[in-house]
């Protein structure tokens, strides 16, 4: 029992400071002026800039939403078209779009209608991806609540118009509208994805941001796949993998989301979604998922060990080994914090970090019991595979408590 409890706690912090010291160094190449400098000999296009087709699938109006479709046709990438997909005529976005494109030469809206076999977002990249012009070479698939620095697109590219490889993926990085505890959670939640992303053999695309030769997705038979997949990236990854693809991470291809006023019912729901698509898609990984979940569970136990010690119901070696946990996680999140702009008070940094090991494990643990995926006004049932069985579409609810400097969280993924 010592030994299990100890191996737990050293484990428990092992955990989150290899995730930091592996992927450290890709988080910081996504800060302006950072980038690794083998990347960065990747980006002169000057002399050849194949036609790339960027396919943006949207749906509703937030606040943030001009500005990063704005961003997204001002790209420094001399060669590209942009087509902005809806659903239908009537989404709000619409609006944003057609305000957005009225004087940019490169840039279409399409409407793909209501998906019926598959997610509504594949359905509308599957749409974009039959507009394209038949002398498009290189496919990018983004989402439509992210800012884009300027060079987004031709560090995203590089790789692949310099052959180095032939899909690629970058990723974002939260900005917070404020220091509530859910947007702060969330913040971390999505820079331990961040992190992972860094990690050569757990890297996978986000469908934020992935860049793929247009001769590999359709040799590869993605378009099938999507028309009857619930998810884009996890599902295009696994798909890939098979035949020896795997993705390239451009770390300076970093995407800016900015967030506020946060519920923990956006911030669970997001993340739930998250496991669920590793759930279904890689079945083993969300299986093995149960020990990191376990590890998790460290703080909780290192606290209850301390709290049973000074009540005198513990002893001595675990209330000694709860406090050494809890100042190694001090320490741990602190270097983690080293990896964000803003500056955030410790008071608030370290609760968040807590609070997101705990919405992890919680998050998790509802996957086990449900094969449903509500998502956007439409609920999914998807089987194995991420193969979606039914679609069903229902009202969905407006959501007004959320200042307006920040994205509506629920719409940002």
């Amino acid at each position: 029992m010592e030994i299990f409890f100890l191996l737990s706690l050293a484990l428990g912090l092992l955990l989150p400071y290899g995730i930091y010291f592996l992927g450290k160094v890709h988080v910081r190449g996504g800060f302006a002026g950072q980038a690794p400098s083998a990347e960065a000999a990747t980006r002169n296009l000057s002399h050849c800039a194949p036609k790339v087709g960027v396919i943006i699938p949207l749906t509703g109006d937030t606040p943030v939403m001009k500005a990063c479709l704005e961003s997204l046709l001002d790209q420094s990438y001399p060669n590209y078209e942009a087509i902005f997909v809806t659903c239908n005529s009537i989404d709000p976005a619409v609006q944003i779009v057609n305000r957005v494109i009225q004087t940019k030469r490169n840039a279409q809206h399409i409407v793909s209608g209501a998906a019926s076999r598959c997610s509504q977002k594949n359905h509308n990249l599957l749409a974009g991806v039959a507009d394209l012009d038949p002398s498009i070479e290189i496919l990018v698939f983004c989402d439509c609540t992210h800012w884009a620095p300027e060079r987004f697109l031709a560090d995203l590219v590089s790789p692949i118009v310099s052959g180095k490889a032939v899909m690629t993926t970058g990723f974002h990085r939260v900005v917070p509208g404020d220091c509530r505890l859910p947007t702060l959670g969330m913040l971390v939640s999505v820079m331990a994805i961040h992190l992972m992303q860094g990690i050569g053999f757990i890297t996978q695309p986000w469908g934020g941001a992935t860049a793929i030769s247009r001769r590999i997705f359709e040799e590869n038979g993605i378009k099938a796949l999507w028309a009857e997949n619930v998810v884009d990236d996890v599902s295009m990854c696994i798909h890939l993998a098979k035949a020896g693809i795997r993705v390239r991470p451009v770390s300076s291809a970093c995407m800016l989301t900015p967030i506020g006023g946060v519920t923990f019912r956006a911030w669970y729901g997001w993340l739930k979604r998250q496991i669920f698509f590793i759930k279904v898609c890689q079945p083993a990984t969300w299986a093995a998922g149960t020990i990191v979940a376990y590890l998790l569970c460290a703080p909780f136990l290192a606290g209850l060990a301390c709290a049973a010690g000074i009540m005198g119901f513990a002893p001595k070696y675990m209330t000694v080994a709860g406090y050494a946990f809890l100042a190694g996680f001090l320490v741990i999140a602190m270097k983690w914090r080293t990896l964000i702009h803003e500056d955030i008070p410790m008071w608030r940094w370290i609760p968040a970090a807590l609070a997101a090991s705990s919405m992890t494990v919680l998050c998790y643990a509802c996957t086990w019991f449900s094969n449903l995926l509500p998502w956007r006004g439409i609920s999914y049932r998807v089987t194995w595979g991420g193969k979606v069985a039914s679609v069903r579409h229902y009202p969905l609810k407006s959501t007004t408590e959320l200042p307006a400097k920040a994205g509506k969280p629920e719409d940002l993924w």
